[in-house]
């Protein structure tokens, strides 16, 4: 069967692993104790196994978004199987040359209270009908995600790690699942979601159409396939045609309409 992994994060290596030694904020944010630097030495190995990735900067507050943007750039012009999403924030010009369908947001680098600075990203997103993933821990998450649907209508946005939090605490992840179920707008991705029976319960809500398999790689990474992490879905209860939309064809709908 294809795949496509639709949310793995790309970046330096030996910048990466400094950060991880020296960053005061290792204690503050688990996504520093949750990044496997050694991880990122299989980089290119992991991604020639997939038919395609959805490329992200790696996530740690010491890098910029600009400086991760380049990072990615640079690094996706070599790999013709690697679709880039770049980080909100860059002028939007930069993602027009690129022909950018797809951009991420995270918490560490996007406060929701500075929302109206990530504005003219939005729009353009939602002119060409793209698509914004996002990752929010904001207590307001779901206000928030109503908000852009609000005022960019033509805006898809895909909802990482299907919107749980940290402890995957399930009333956290029932709530923004259970609010959208039904926008068809809004997707969500797989990404670090080990508990089957979370799993089985948020594709039972919202179908197979709007699901997308990711493996948040190296974050959290124990293993250096993509088998080991779509593994759970083959536990699930499911048709291969089902699997093979949520492996693969959703996020190819994605990809082909980026170089359309």
């Amino acid at each position: 069967m294809h795949y496509i992994d639709s949310h793995i994060h790309i970046g330096d290596y030996n910048k990466v692993k400094s950060l991880l030694k020296t960053s005061p904020l290792r204690k503050k944010y688990r996504l520093y104790s949750s990044l496997n630097a050694e991880a990122m030495k299989f980089q290119e190995t992991y991604i020639s196994q997939c038919d395609y990735v959805f490329g992200i900067p790696i996530v740690l507050k010491e890098i910029s978004t600009f400086d991760a943007n380049k990072y990615l750039l640079e690094f996706s012009s070599f790999k013709k199987n690697v679709i880039p999403v770049y980080f909100v924030g860059s002028d939007t010009s930069f993602y027009e040359a690129q022909k950018s369908m797809i951009l991420k947001e995270h918490f560490i680098h996007h406060d929701w209270k500075d929302v109206k600075n990530r504005f003219d990203s939005y729009e353009y997103l939602d002119q060409q009908d793209g698509y914004l993933l996002l990752h929010s821990l904001a207590s307001i998450r779901v206000e928030y995600v109503q908000f852009l649907r609000m005022n960019f209508p033509n805006m898809n946005i895909i909802i990482a790690h299907m919107g749980r939090n940290g402890e995957n605490h399930f009333s956290y992840m029932h709530n923004i699942l259970t609010t959208f179920k039904d926008d068809e707008h809004i997707y969500f991705d797989t990404s670090t979601i080990s508990d089957i029976a979370q799993l089985q319960y948020g594709i039972n809500l919202i179908g197979c159409d709007r699901i997308l398999w990711g493996s948040d790689f190296p974050y959290d990474c124990r293993a250096y396939s993509p088998f080991y992490f779509y593994g759970n879905l083959y536990r699930l209860d499911l048709l291969s045609s089902e699997l093979e939309k949520i492996l693969y064809k959703n996020a190819l709908r994605i990809a082909l309409k980026r170089s359309s």
